[in-house]
């Protein structure tokens, strides 16, 4: 009866994760060919595509692996929200949502938005954030209490 509990744990563990990988592709694929309007607090606003891909890597260990994200607006003006879903070793799947302080870096078409942001990991410590999207490129750097690292995206679409 006691080696039943491990792996019944395993199991919803399992269906939880299927889940919420499915929620996030669902939430994909409806992105496709969308843009999002970020605001200003100024009254300007700008659009950017709302799905990107790219890698990821961890400058301490070299870790790295696939990124995507889904780039969404928020009903305040100056910012942003993301949900990332990571990939290491093609099998462990991280996602993570998060609201980002978003500025534009000029009043032309072609300037691009600067953002940053952290969010608490208990434990782990915090997770900080900041980076530029420039046309249809998304570069971003990270750090936390053990690593530290970049994230490297296109526009998906």
């Amino acid at each position: 009866m006691n080696r039943m509990k491990p792996q019944l744990l395993l199991v919803c563990i399992l269906l939880f994760g299927a889940g919420c990988a499915s929620n996030y592709q669902r939430n994909w694929d409806n992105a496709a060919g969308k843009s999002s309007v970020i605001r200003s607090s100024t009254g300007s606003s700008m659009t950017v595509p709302a799905r990107w891909s790219g890698t990821w890597l961890s400058e301490k260990s070299g870790h790295n692996g696939s990124l995507r994200c889904i780039l969404l607006p928020t009903e305040n003006p100056d910012e942003i929200h993301t949900w990332f879903d990571s990939r290491y070793a093609k099998v462990l799947r991280f996602k993570m949502k998060s609201t980002f302080a978003a500025e534009r870096t000029g009043s032309s078409p072609a300037s691009g938005l600067r953002f940053s942001g952290s969010d608490s990991l208990g434990i782990f410590g915090v997770y900080e954030r900041e980076g530029e999207i420039v046309g249809d490129s998304f570069r971003s750097s990270y750090r936390a209490k053990h690593d530290h690292g970049v994230f490297e995206m296109r526009a998906a679409d």
